[in-house]
């Protein structure tokens, strides 16, 4: 657990810098009145915006799951779901979200196969509406961000490559057996890097009967089509949440002028972006680019406190409840003994 140790203390440090940014930059006066005019009706939106992009994760989940387990519970799909936002938030490039998830469904009975095409098939559909919603706010907002954000071509550029990346990288997995057993074998040795199982090797030599697990996960979604529908619709709604959350963040802080478009479109490409950033839940990234990309919507002194109440909201939340959801969880993920659920 080293390795999550020292990405919490990054977290940590990043968070104490915003304070102070906040702080510094603000003044005390300004953060008094901006507390005395803050509309909590507004920011309890924000927070309840959150808290239903949590909820259809879980949805989402849960409809993939029960493919291949009928009486899958929703309650366990709302734990992984929560397990999975904690580990994304405290690995780099959100990288241990998915191992762990995995682990806690194979703990509960499911094949190893069935579980990696599950998350697999989930992933796509993220990066594959996250692409969608990109290319539409481009297409219908680019001359706003060319105009207003400097080097905006770049960032979506890169954002969007390594994006489309991505979803070529799903569907190669999802439909080539040798490069899903090259991942899988990447998905043990990581759960043994961060502590979670002890030798992997004795797992990696089931590989080749879990691949077949694998292919019939995958097959077996092929031909849902309503099934792929209900994904893709409820995983646009919940990336829509999630854009709105500045917006109503913006009306709390600043009740300024009705800018929902705009910030919601700049949400959508801020995501994207933070996407590439290599530091646990992007940290330090998300907050300059969030600066960069909204600050023409707040007064002076109120971008740094809003983009504060953003992360805590979007990020922080995630730790918070995420950790408080771990350390409950039957899995026990913060145990030195965990690698004993899988035998």
């Amino acid at each position: 657990m080293k390795k999550n140790v020292i990405n919490l203390i990054i977290i940590l440090i990043t968070a104490i810098a915003l304070f102070v940014l906040v702080y510094t930059s603000t003044g005390t006066d300004n953060i008094s009145a901006l507390l005395r005019n803050l509309d909590m009706k507004l920011l309890y939106i924000a927070i309840a915006c959150m808290v239903m992009y949590w909820l259809v994760d879980a949805i989402i989940l849960h409809i993939v799951c029960r493919t291949h387990v009928e009486d899958f519970r929703f309650i366990n799909s709302l734990r992984f779901s929560m397990l999975g936002q904690f580990f994304n938030a405290i690995t780099p490039f959100s990288s241990g979200g998915q191992p762990f998830q995995g682990y806690c469904m194979i703990k509960n009975g499911m094949k190893p196969g069935h579980a990696v095409s599950i998350l697999a098939i989930k992933s796509m559909m993220f990066q594959f509406c996250l692409f969608v919603y990109s290319v539409l706010v481009f297409i219908f907002r680019a001359g706003y961000f060319i105009r207003t954000i400097p080097q905006f071509l770049l960032f979506f550029l890169i954002g969007l490559s390594i994006n489309f990346i991505l979803l070529i990288f799903y569907i190669v997995f999802l439909l080539n057996k040798t490069a899903a057993e090259k991942v899988v074998i990447w998905i043990f040795t990581l759960l043994n890097k961060i502590r979670i199982i002890k030798r992997p090797e004795r797992y990696i030599g089931r590989i080749e009967a879990e691949l077949e697990s694998f292919k019939e996960g995958v097959d077996a979604y092929k031909g849902r089509k309503g099934g792929i529908l209900k994904v893709f619709l409820l995983q646009m709604i919940q990336l829509t949440f999630f854009f709105s959350i500045p917006f109503f963040i913006f009306k709390a802080v600043d009740a300024g002028q009705n800018e929902f478009i705009n910030i919601f479109c700049s949400q959508a490409i801020l995501t994207m972006i933070t996407l590439i950033v290599p530091s646990p839940g992007a940290s330090g990234g998300a907050e300059g680019m969030s600066y960069l990309f909204l600050k023409h919507f707040f007064s002076n002194f109120g971008i740094a406190p809003a983009i504060l109440i953003h992360r805590t909201i979007t990020f922080y939340f995630n730790i918070i409840f995420g950790g408080i959801v771990s350390m409950i969880s039957p899995e026990k993920p913060f145990q030195k003994n965990a690698d004993t659920a899988i035998q």
